[in-house]
Parts: C-alpha cells; sequence; structure tokens
C-alpha cells in the first residue's frame, strides 16, 4: 500500500506496536443488505466497512485497537467519505467496547448467524456518520 500514489485512498494499513507488526485495519464494501461484495458492479451501491485484527493476544486491552480504528475512520472521514460501518458477531466483547467507545450505532442484527465453539451468535453491523 505505501507504493501508491498519495491520492489513492488506502484500504488497509498495518498496526506496528513496539517496532513490532501485530496487526491491521482494514476496509471493505458490503451492499445495501450489510453482506459483503466483493468488487461492486455498475450500478450497485456500495457502502464501505472497516475491521481491525490483531493477532497479538499479549496486546489486546491496551486501547491499541481502538486507537488504529479510531485513525482509520478519520482518514476516511477526512478523505471523503461521510459513512462508515463495522461487522461483529456479538460474543465479541473487545470488538463491541471498541465500536461503542468510537460511536458506532448497530444497525442491523442477525439472529443467530455465526457459530463460535457449538455456540450460536447474532451478527452484528454498526454504522458511524461524519
Amino acid at each position: 500500500m505505501k507504493d501508491l500514489p498519495d491520492d489513492v485512498r488506502r484500504w488497509k494499513f498495518e498496526i506496528e506496536w513496539n517496532g513490532s507488526h501485530i496487526g491491521w485495519v482494514s476496509s471493505y464494501p458490503i451492499d445495501e443488505n450489510y453482506e459483503w461484495i466483493g468488487r461492486s458492479r455498475d450500478g450497485q451501491t456500495a457502502y464501505r466497512a472497516v475491521g481491525i485484527d490483531i493477532c497479538e493476544s499479549d496486546v489486546w486491552g491496551k486501547g491499541i485497537g481502538t486507537n488504529a480504528l479510531r485513525a482509520f475512520v478519520n482518514y476516511y472521514f477526512e478523505n471523503g467519505v461521510d459513512e462508515l460501518y463495522t461487522q461483529t458477531w456479538s460474543g465479541n466483547v473487545r470488538m463491541l467496547r471498541c465500536a461503542e467507545k468510537l460511536g458506532f450505532v448497530e444497525c442491523s442484527r442477525s439472529i443467530g448467524a455465526r457459530e463460535v465453539d457449538g455456540q450460536k451468535y447474532d451478527g452484528l453491523t454498526f454504522v458511524i456518520k461524519k
């Protein structure tokens, strides 16, 4: 991504902590039903969802992910995007807290859409506006 021209909106940033790569923030297109669409087709409405992945569990709970996602949301808002979405599942307590801290508001819930370790969870979509 660093080799792209400055005027091209990035869809992903790596997260570095104390000199080590620990994860990334990224974005992806979703449709009006909040489903991932890959590349949008001509005339198709596409919305932008953002997410975070921190692979190193020893840095969880330190606010790094919240700060990284906040910076990414601000990057999009500063570059012409007025509305962003994020998606998770009802058992992902860390992401739910992160979304709440950043001001995301739940806009869609799919009951029992996700199974983790044999337990059903709801699929959740949140929105934030500039």
